[in-house]
């Protein structure tokens, strides 16, 4: 390696560029958030949440960890980008056909136990999205293996963009309720895929990977990673939502969508380790055999995140009545407490998100589905103790606990691992400082050479 810092100077250039694309979801995702909840109002928001949640889980629990396996097979390089994209095409159609029925089968002989309050119309509309949102995951696997974070994000501002003018015409303008506000996300679903799989279209050619056959030995070799990796997303996302399963069942749907605001801002502030950990996750991959590289590029990666991560967090929980009450009106006030509660743990998580990223970038998945799994089923039991006590202050105090305990734990893992002292993940350092100076330098020079 040559000159200063060069793995740094990368993952902040990727990273960057990232989170500078992804602000625009941050703004479009704050905009549809607020015509949603004013639209759709406490109780409809909560249901709408609650019906989103079923396609989502069945995408988590049916999607075999093709996606993580996808960008690290295409990152480490030696596989043909035609034949990925042409497997996983096919993958998720057979996934998504059966992911549909199974998912149809629960709903109707236990939909209104598993999700009592929610309509079973709403949970079947909903089903939709699973065969589409498979088919995104796949293909935005393989940008994110190549690294094309341009395309990757255009993708998602396309899908939003859609989705804010149909909420706009079928939530707002011709009021549809939930039904319209499903429908919107299925439309904008669709133009995610659509445009993800055009933009491929200079790495492949389209019309060869629009198939249903799939390759016996890409499904073995797929698996052979995606099954470590898959436990991993799914507990994790279990993790995620669990609480909003738990909430409903013994607070009622109303609840669910004050919540359910509080987590949508808490979960904003992701928007730095979300671009940060997807750019990490391939590199560390990438660079299998160079341990040294691996070595210098997490620990300073981290500790920016930490130190970023909390002063965000302080910055949202001053402002988090302001924001409540401005943007989403009185009914959502009690939001405002969640947020304060949930942001220790969406801060610490936010940095362990870096960590989980190496973790899996050195083909040691199975270690993040133990650590998940023991944070779930803490956050169960506390949900269960806390919310009969105080639903929202109950929920809230459960999942940053679990967030927490995710995040003290994937540390540990990854210090012992990585053989990193604990000092490099905390301990800002003298380099750090200069570091940012020359980002911010380089960021402003760019600035103004485009200006000129």
């Amino acid at each position: 390696m040559t000159g200063a810092d060069p793995d740094f100077s990368g993952v902040a250039r990727d990273s960057l560029l990232n989170a500078s694309r992804q602000l625009w979801q941050l703004v479009l995702g704050v905009l549809i958030s607020v015509l949603l909840a004013r639209g759709l109002g406490a109780d409809g928001r909560g249901l709408l949440a609650l019906s989103l949640l079923v396609p989502s889980i069945l995408v988590t629990v049916m999607s075999m960890g093709v996606g993580p396996a996808t960008v690290y097979g295409v990152s480490r390089g030696g596989q043909d980008i035609q034949e990925i994209v042409r497997n996983n095409t096919a993958l998720s159609v057979w996934l998504g056909l059966v992911s549909f029925g199974i998912g149809l089968a629960i709903i109707l002989a236990a939909g209104d136990r598993l999700l009592p309050g929610v309509p079973t119309a709403y949970l079947v509309i909903s089903l939709a999205l699973v065969p589409i949102n498979l088919q995104i995951n796949y293909l935005t696997a393989v940008h994110q293996g190549l690294q094309d974070f341009a395309r990757l994000n255009l993708a998602q501002v396309v899908g939003q963009l859609v989705l804010l003018v149909c909420v706009v015409a079928l939530v707002w303008l011709r009021p549809g309720g939930v039904p319209g506000a499903i429908a919107s996300q299925i439309i904008a679903q669709c133009a995610t895929m659509i445009t993800a799989l055009v933009l491929l279209g200079s790495q492949v050619e389209l019309r060869r990977s629009l198939t249903v056959a799939v390759s016996r030995d890409y499904l073995r070799s797929t698996l052979g990673y995606g099954a470590r990796a898959h436990l991993a997303n799914v507990v994790g996302f279990l993790n995620y939502r669990a609480d909003m399963f738990l909430l409903n069942m013994l607070a009622g749907p109303g609840v669910v969508g004050v919540y359910t605001i509080a987590v949508s801002l808490a979960e904003r502030l992701w928007i730095a380790s979300t671009s940060i950990s997807a750019v990490v996750f391939p590199k560390i991959a990438a660079l299998e055999g160079a341990e040294s590289a691996r070595r210098r590029l997490t620990p300073v990666v981290a500790r920016h995140m930490l130190w970023g991560n909390l002063v965000m967090a302080a910055g949202a929980a001053l402002a988090a009545g302001w924001l409540v009450s401005v943007l989403y009106s009185a009914e959502f006030a009690d939001s405002a407490v969640a947020l304060r509660l949930l942001l220790p743990g969406i801060a610490l998580l936010g940095t362990a998100r870096v960590l989980y990223s190496d973790l899996a970038g050195r083909g040691r998945p199975g270690i993040n589905s133990v650590i998940a799994s023991l944070a779930l089923l803490v956050n169960i039991g506390l949900n269960l103790v806390l919310i009969p006590r105080n639903a929202i202050v109950g929920v809230s105090v459960a999942t940053t606990v679990s967030y927490s305990l995710l995040a003290a734990l994937t540390a540990v893992a990854y210090v012992r691992i990585a053989g990193a002292p604990w000092r490099e993940l905390v301990v800002p350092t003298s380099a750090d400082a200069a570091r940012l100076a020359r980002l911010a330098r380089g960021v402003l020079d760019r600035r103004w050479r485009d200006d000129g």
